[in-house]
């Protein structure tokens, strides 16, 4: 319970983060993922921060590390991303209903906007925590994939409670499917369980292209509170 109110705590009074991310804040909690195909299984660490008045959210993925800014509403405003292997590095704004890339993938300079509605921009799956702690069912949302230069646009549907096991215990989850606006629900879709309490994403069966291409199955396997000196 600990764990949960500070988390509502953290994302409820915060605000737009400025510009200036020189100096990284300390972690007010940190999640990692377990991330399994058919073929590789990769780790992914989650540092979530307060900053001045805003909300960081800070991913670690060996060579990649990606760092999203947004409201107290969790709507993204920034995305920067950076793989010290490839040398890649661009960084996604939001003006008004515009995505501005800027930077630079597989040595070639990107410069480019995406026009877009007024729905939300979600720089990570973890955002829809204030959607899932709400009374609404269906949410329709943007989402970037910055290392292909994407935007895709996506409808997120509570489908009801459940009870599911994570990481060697059962919680209590809220059922999510998001599916492509425009195409069939058996087409494309992907399901994420977040926790019924606080809408920690737990776990999701995901898919990350084609229909036949096989789905990434994620799990939190660690978690740590806020840790106040």
């Amino acid at each position: 319970m600990k764990f949960a109110r500070s988390f509502l705590v953290l994302l409820l009074f915060t605000t737009l983060l400025p510009p200036d991310l020189n100096a990284e804040a300390p972690c007010n909690i940190t999640l990692r993922y377990a991330e399994k195909t058919a073929r590789k299984k990769t780790v992914k660490t989650y540092c979530i921060s307060k900053k001045d008045k805003g909300l960081v959210i800070r991913i670690d993925e060996g060579d990649v590390q990606r760092e999203i800014v947004c409201s107290a509403s969790c709507d993204t405003t920034l995305e920067r991303y950076r793989n010290t292997g490839s040398g890649d590095r661009l960084d996604i704004v939001r003006k008004q209903n515009d995505l501005i890339f800027d930077g630079t993938l597989q040595s070639s300079p990107v410069s480019k906007t995406v026009g877009i509605d007024h729905n939300r921009w979600y720089g990570s799956k973890l955002l829809l925590r204030n959607f899932v702690l709400s009374s609404s069912t269906a949410e329709v949302f943007y989402m970037t994939s910055p290392e292909r230069c994407r935007t895709v646009k996506l409808r997120a549907k509570k489908e009801g409670q459940e009870d599911i096991a994570v990481n060697g215990q059962v919680q209590r989850a809220v059922r999510v499917v998001f599916t492509l606006p425009k195409i069939r629900y058996r087409v494309w879709k992907s399901v994420f369980w977040y926790r019924a309490t606080d809408g920690i994403l737990l776990k999701a069966e995901e898919m990350r292209g084609p229909p036949w291409k096989a789905k990434t199955i994620v799990e939190l396997i660690q978690e740590t509170p806020n840790r106040t000196p």
